[in-house]
């Protein structure tokens, strides 16, 4: 697994009711409402699984400036081994995904360190 450039931990994480519930992952809470709950489900991922991806370790690979704010495109995988990729911010001092899908094969190619 790669590197982790955030930080994480491996943990058990409570599942998420809606409209808003905020979950810690060691010392990171997590911002979850209806809007990015929707918006990962769309792409077939779930907030537990985004939150699992995290806390495992992400490889940020990129640092992106979007609508005002800092965020960071990142690879992760979820404790059941399913890669995806996502984007977080931070707003209020809380981690928020924008949005988190499965990982395209080039980026499981970098995930995983291949040429």
């Amino acid at each position: 697994m790669p590197q982790s450039l955030l930080p994480g931990n491996n943990g058990h994480l409570a599942s998420l009711a809606l409209p808003e519930l905020y979950v810690q992952c060691k010392q990171v809470i997590f911002d979850w409402d209806r809007a990015n709950v929707e918006h990962v489900a769309r792409h077939g991922v779930t907030s537990t699984e985004c939150e699992e991806a995290y806390c495992n370790g992400p490889l940020v690979i990129k640092h992106q400036r979007r609508k005002g704010e800092r965020r960071r495109l990142c690879l992760g995988e979820t404790n059941s081994g399913r890669l995806l990729t996502f984007v977080v911010t931070e707003r209020r001092g809380k981690l928020r995904f924008i949005t988190a899908y499965p990982m395209h094969p080039q980026m499981r190619e970098i995930y995983r360190g291949e040429d």
